[in-house]
């Protein structure tokens, strides 16, 4: 069976890390057991409206396994193709349909009656995330893309072992690390073949933040110049809730990364 990425029983914020919570984040219990790779924004590109509700299930549809994701509300279909003038398709049940082996998007429906979702297994609501990925936009996309790659590399094989930190000593070095510069909000792990830290943190002041970055990275995920986790996602927010820096990596399959800042003197590390 290919391995996905699952979401551990390890939320951890406030306490010994600095207090707070991420208010962009969906609450610890809101967060299914498993949580497949959905491309959350492109499901809000594909059609205009607010959604109200937001399940999704596993299904045998078709012999093979499949997620089914089911949005409600009043829609309009984006990007649809039809006779020169006719007006876009509305509806107010969305439903996509995803390979649960490779997460890629077989179908899409755009109707105005909930059907059959072929034999569905147990129903999760991801509403919370998608809510959270219309306010983040940018970082919200780069953290989906992030997910699906940590996901895709499990699903590769797990030969290769890589020396995560316990949870009680990765959260005393980064609470040691916070000082004054910021605070830490919310702290997952999740799994993949191994421990995947998704790490977010909030701050008065974005630049001094950002400069103490680089050296947590290293603290927490390349000790010795040797990667500690298959993957690590760190976003910065300031006192409002805002994005204003991130960076990721996955290194089981393919070793990737990247960096994402809303000005260019807020990148954490040398950005050419």
């Amino acid at each position: 069976m290919p391995k996905r990425l699952l979401l551990v029983a390890v939320v951890l914020a406030a306490a010994g890390c600095g207090g707070g919570h991420h208010a962009a984040a969906p609450p610890p219990e809101l967060l299914p057991a498993a949580v497949p790779p959905f491309p959350y924004t492109s499901m809000l590109k594909a059609v205009r409206g607010t959604p109200v509700s937001a399940i999704w299930m596993r299904s045998t549809r078709r012999k093979a396994p499949v997620y089914v994701a089911v949005l409600t509300g009043r829609f309009t279909a984006l990007g649809s193709h039809g006779p020169s003038g006719a007006k876009a398709p509305t509806g107010t049940v969305a439903t996509f349909v995803y390979d649960a082996r490779t997460g890629m998007a077989n179908e899409f429906s755009l109707t105005r009656h909930r059907g059959d979702a072929a034999r569905p297994g147990a129903v999760h609501d991801f509403l919370p995330y998608l809510r959270q990925a219309a306010a983040k936009g940018v970082p919200a996309g780069v953290e989906t893309f992030w997910l699906q790659r940590v996901s895709a590399g499990s699903r590769l094989g797990c030969e290769t072992h890589f020396r995560n930190l316990s949870p009680t000593v990765f959260l005393s070095r980064l609470d040691a690390a916070a000082g004054g510069a910021f605070e830490v909000t919310s702290v997952q792990f999740l799994r993949a073949c191994q421990l995947v830290p998704l790490v977010f943190i909030r701050t008065r002041d974005p630049h001094r933040a950002v400069a103490a970055l680089p050296a947590l990275e290293k603290q927490l995920d390349r000790i010795g110049g040797v990667w500690d986790y298959e993957g690590f996602f760190l976003e910065a927010s300031d006192e409002s809730g805002k994005p204003f820096a991130l960076f990721w990596n996955h290194v089981r399959a393919e070793v990737a990364g990247g960096e994402w800042a809303s000005a260019p003197d807020l990148y954490p590390f040398p950005h050419g």
